[in-house]
């Protein structure tokens, strides 16, 4: 197991996911002297951007889907034979 800070802060940049274990294995041991706290920082920022983008993308595209189907219960009667055609 790494315990040290700057063994922890190499293995971010060789192994990602070795990395984000041995960060789970010490947080939930509640070894925080030993966090590699810049890198930790850094991927939960990351990970805030990441959900804020998808729900913003979500949104969009419920949104889209919704004056679609205004625009299609508006317009059925008025084009529905142009559009079976």
């Amino acid at each position: 197991m790494v315990n040290k800070i700057t063994d922890l802060k190499l293995l971010y940049e060789e192994d990602y996911f070795l990395w984000l274990e041995e960060t789970i294995k010490l947080l939930n041991n509640r070894q925080l002297e030993n966090l590699d706290y810049e890198n930790l920082i850094e991927e939960l920022e990351a990970l805030g951007r990441s959900e804020k983008s998808a729900v913003e993308s979500f949104v969009t595209l419920i949104i889209q889907h919704l004056l679609l189907y205004q625009y299609w219960e508006e317009e059925r009667s008025n084009n529905s034979r142009h559009w079976r055609g």
